[in-house]
């Protein structure tokens, strides 16, 4: 069964090592830029958040950029203590705190390829290792996490003890399940849980008795489904009709502008469906480098030109998957 997360991991890696030295500083110096004093990443107000720092703390492994561990770890404890923690954050916080066990286990983001070379252990092996770490240490976040469960299975990131699940959140759970070598015994319900938001055309919507799929949606359930034995060419054909002409996914069917969220997602789910994007590998990469601000960071559309660490990394994930 493909691993998703390392699957990102790889292609973000492959996107890095096809930069030129001078693009990779320009990135680089760029994600390190939105690191905050205090400890996290911060998003687009300025404001620390352990949303936005997941993607900060993997584009830093990435490009062996050192945070502070002492710092972020406090940051994410104070921020867990001051505000209400919600699905998504959960999930955050629990990925965050992966991440910087990873950074802390490796000893530098440049040495785990090396360590795992010297001691013939794979990076899966360190993975399961780290993840029985966090998994033990975040069971008060992890408890939290129940409370969003569905009635019809699966969660809801946006209400507890809702009737019906959301694609997001299924995911969002499915990658930690992941990550924290979790048994993963509730994927095939995850899985089932969702099939009441798959349209006739095979896409996927956010909520039940919404008439036009979502491409970000669409890909997630994508995963899910193929990820446990589901057939998904429906869905996969629906997704290849929202290429735009110059390379990119619109979100929607009545969305008239291709984006980088939607690019990046929908390449990752045909990519781990076995689904052949050769013809617009081109294009694809052209259109996510229309998106390359100046400073070194990426924005998410033409409609929507200020880069974030968010952006950054869908971007570099799309060019990676391309590769």
């Amino acid at each position: 069964m493909p691993k998703v997360n390392f699957k990102i991991l790889n292609s973000l890696e492959n996107a890095a090592g096809s930069l030129s030295s001078e693009a990779f500083e320009l990135v680089r110096s760029f994600v390190a830029s939105k690191m905050h004093p205090d400890g996290g990443f911060v998003d687009r107000s300025g404001k620390a958040d352990p949303y936005y720092t997941v993607f900060g703390l993997t584009l830093a492994y990435v490009f062996d950029i050192k945070p502070d561990i002492k710092s972020f770890s406090h940051f994410l404890e104070n921020w867990q203590s001051k505000n209400k923690v919600d699905f998504v954050h959960a999930i955050s916080i629990v990925r965050c705190n992966y991440l910087l066990e990873a950074i802390k286990y490796a000893g530098n983001l440049g040495a785990l390829s090396r360590f795992v070379s010297k001691m013939s252990v794979s990076r899966q092996d360190i993975s399961k290792l780290i993840g029985k770490r966090i998994a033990s240490k975040q069971k008060q976040v992890l408890n939290l996490l129940n409370d969003y469960k569905a009635k019809s299975g699966g969660y809801n990131h946006l209400k507890k003890n809702e009737e019906a699940a959301s694609v997001y959140a299924n995911f969002l759970i499915y990658g930690m399940f992941e990550d924290l070598n979790i048994n993963q015994l509730e994927n095939k319900v995850l899985a089932e849980s969702i099939l009441e938001l798959q349209l006739l055309n095979g896409s996927f919507v956010n909520h039940p008795g919404s008439k036009h799929g979502i491409a970000s949606t669409t890909a997630a359930g994508i995963i899910l489904l193929f990820e446990n034995g589901f057939k998904v060419e429906n869905s996969t054909n629906w997704l290849i009709n929202q290429i735009g002409p110059e390379g990119g996914f619109f979100a929607g069917e009545e969305v008239p502008v291709a984006d980088i969220l939607s690019t990046a997602t929908s390449l990752l789910a045909l990519s781990l469906s076995g689904t052949s994007t050769n013809q617009i590998i081109t294009q694809a990469v052209n259109f996510v480098n229309l998106h390359w601000d100046e400073s070194g960071g990426f924005f998410g559309s033409v409609a929507d030109q200020i880069p974030d660490v968010e952006y950054t990394f869908y971007a570099l994930l799309a060019v990676g998957l391309l590769k």
